[in-house]
């Protein structure tokens, strides 16, 4: 019979979360589209030398053959960043921090940035559920 392996099995793993879960136990309202670090932290050029503010966003695309990295991609960056967050379900979720909540995951999902995707709300759950009853274990 296969073995149910917890995502917390191990002591430093449920320390690492349950520090990271009292950090983002509830976030305030999304206003912007990403709150990551898509396109400052992270950015992806594809075979066809079009940049993406990260591997999962394939909407605008800056192409590289083209442009350069100065000036004109931190416009079209900042134009991309400064999306108002989507209506629906995850914006003005509090638990959003412990879901993995990502607006292309959405778009890949379902065709519409930031519309949620039930699974990760099932994981939340279970996360927020677990964190809770175990609270000073």
């Amino acid at each position: 019979m296969p073995r149910c392996v917890l995502q917390f099995e191990e002591a430093a793993d449920r320390n690492a979360f349950s520090a990271y879960y009292h950090r983002l136990k509830i976030l305030p309202s999304q206003q912007t589209l990403f709150e990551c670090g898509a396109g400052t932290k992270t950015l992806h050029v594809d075979i066809q030398g079009q940049a993406h503010p990260c591997m999962l966003w394939r909407a605008d695309p800056y192409n590289l053959l083209t442009g350069s990295l100065d000036e004109n991609w931190h416009k079209h960056l900042a134009a991309i960043l400064g999306r108002p967050a989507p209506g629906g379900d995850c914006a003005p979720c509090p638990d959003r921090g412990l879901c993995n909540y990502c607006p292309p995951l959405g778009m890949l999902e379902s065709g519409v940035p930031g519309r949620k995707a039930t699974y990760y709300c099932d994981l939340t759950r279970a996360r927020k559920k677990y964190m809770e009853l175990n609270e000073g274990h």
